[in-house]
């Protein structure tokens, strides 16, 4: 029987920076899986003060559908670059 023990309940790290669970590049023009759809990242929109993960604004592979993101809340599809640029609480 093996036994596994728990040294500590703070997050991993590795030197001063911790290690996130996302294996993706949030970055802009990198491309991203959400859910079943591969994306492109456009632009990280900041939302302060509402106390939610920054925005994502988001293309599909030809630049012909638009998405604006939330970490946790979801995915909507929108009609145009401009409107997936406006910041929008859920």
């Amino acid at each position: 029987m093996r036994r596994y023990f728990i040294t500590s309940t703070s997050p991993r790290r590795r030197g001063n920076k911790v290690i996130n669970r996302s294996k993706q590049c949030w970055e802009v023009g990198e491309t991203v899986k959400v859910g079943f759809m591969t994306l492109r990242v456009l632009a990280k929109v900041p939302t302060p003060g509402d106390f939610l993960p920054d925005q994502y604004a988001l293309t599909n592979a030809d630049g012909s559908r638009f998405y604006r993101f939330v970490p946790h809340n979801g995915c909507e599809r929108v009609t145009d670059l401009a409107e997936a640029m406006v910041q929008r609480g859920f």
